[in-house]
């Protein structure tokens, strides 16, 4: 069986029919092929690689189109799709490995029930909003105790919950650090 030339640069004709379209094929086909081995797929890789190109092709409806250019267009625009499919395949490859050694626990156990997952927002079960309301009361208090009386009148309308109608006024450097430093410790007695 003898193949055509392998550069042809006259124009092709429609590529309606299975005939054209199977010509077309196996004219680019083994270039292409030897491409994707050039640029390090193993012979059956470079074999997909350029089945999938062409059936992508076919399924756009772009075969038409590439099959009017002249012959070396024809192979660098093969070339090029067949390079992004590559890349594509190689990062949709590592995608997959991008959890690393890390083990993923699926929601619903093998037993059916449904893994519950716990939430820091959520109040623990057992306390109570009175409850949470008195350890915020006890630790304000003793915030307050903590703090030298200046600094504590510094911070005490940002910290006690009770909103002024009125905007605050603006507040220097030294108080909010003060703000931020009382409300660190406030959360450190909370937790204790």
């Amino acid at each position: 069986m003898m193949t055509p030339p392998m550069h042809d640069s006259r124009r092709t004709g429609d590529v309606s029919g299975e005939a054209e379209i199977s010509a077309f094929y196996l004219r680019h086909y083994p270039q292409l092929r030897m491409h994707a081995h050039g640029l390090g797929c193993d012979p059956h890789t470079a074999e997909d690689a350029v089945q999938d190109v062409f059936l992508r092709l076919l399924q756009h409806d772009r075969l038409r189109m590439l099959a009017t250019l002249p012959g070396q267009h024809q192979q660098a625009s093969l070339r090029l799709r067949l390079r992004c499919h590559l890349v594509n395949r190689w990062r949709d490859a590592r995608r997959l490995r991008r959890g690393g050694h890390r083990h993923f626990v699926p929601l619903i156990q093998q037993d059916g029930n449904v893994l519950e997952i716990t939430d820091e927002r959520t109040p623990t079960p057992g306390s109570t909003p009175r409850l949470c309301e008195q350890s915020l009361h006890d630790a304000l208090q003793r915030l307050r105790h903590e703090l030298q009386p200046g600094a504590w009148q510094r911070v005490r309308p940002f910290l006690d919950g009770d909103e002024t109608p009125g905007p605050h006024p603006p507040q220097s450097s030294a108080t909010r650090v003060a703000l931020h430093r009382a409300r660190q410790r406030l959360r450190e007695l909370i937790d204790a």
